[in-house]
């Protein structure tokens, strides 16, 4: 029996990057999500797909953090290229060894950060050699399935504007309420992995899966 076709349903969601309407002048960056089948399973569902992580050397900032391959784009090259040369620069695989899949769509973070997400198809991570730079400390793949079936906790990020003397805010603009922002955190995996990289996971599996984790928990409602 012919196994499924299992990007169909992947390049079905694919969209180009968003085009961003900036208030400030934020360098723009790209991350990967690269997805390699199964090779041990037989009729292989989207379920087994495995997502390479990258875990970051201590000694650079947000160090110890489990992300997506990525960084900043730089001055006259694509969205697309920008992802291809950082997943070679941190993992130490050829680009030429992922085949991209389409984009997933454009994060305008809360913190003014904006970031692509594309997906790729990956080779069978028995079958590479990786080499991260100094800023990776190593390398790993989880299945949709563990993802899927891992505990999710939600911490909401309180946060609100007051004015100071370096942001005076103008008091005809009236008071602000706190704003609540929920911060994932993905237990059961081989490292933790939080923050926008849990988020970005977490709306990918909704879009692929049409519904959210079976373990989730909010510590409080946003």
């Amino acid at each position: 029996m012919q196994s499924p076709d299992l990007w169909t349903p992947i390049r079905a969601f694919c969209r180009p990057p968003g085009r961003i309407l900036y208030t400030t002048p934020h360098r723009r960056s790209s991350v990967v999500i690269v997805l390699a089948p199964p090779k041990d399973v037989t009729n292989p569902q989207l379920e087994d797909l495995l997502v390479y992580f990258e875990k970051r050397a201590a000694h650079i900032p947000q160090g110890g953090e489990v992300c997506l391959p990525g960084g900043g784009i730089e001055k006259g090259e694509s969205s697309e290229a920008a992802a291809l040369r950082e997943w070679q620069e941190e993992t130490g695989i050829p680009s030429s060894q992922i085949e991209m899949v389409g984009c997933f769509g454009t994060l305008v973070h809360f913190s003014s950060r904006v970031i692509d997400v594309w997906i790729a198809k990956g080779p069978d991570p028995r079958t590479v050699r990786s080499a991260p730079n100094e800023e990776v400390d190593i390398l790993f793949t989880s299945s949709l399935r563990d993802l899927m079936e891992s505990r999710w906790e939600s911490f909401a990020l309180e946060f609100a504007l007051r004015s100071t003397e370096s942001f005076p805010i103008p008091s005809s603009s009236g008071a602000r309420p706190a704003q609540h922002v929920p911060v994932w955190f993905v237990h059961g995996l081989p490292d933790l992995l939080w923050g926008m990289t849990a988020g970005i996971m977490l709306q990918f599996l909704h879009e692929v899966f049409g519904r959210y984790p079976g373990k989730m928990e909010l510590k409080k409602e946003i």
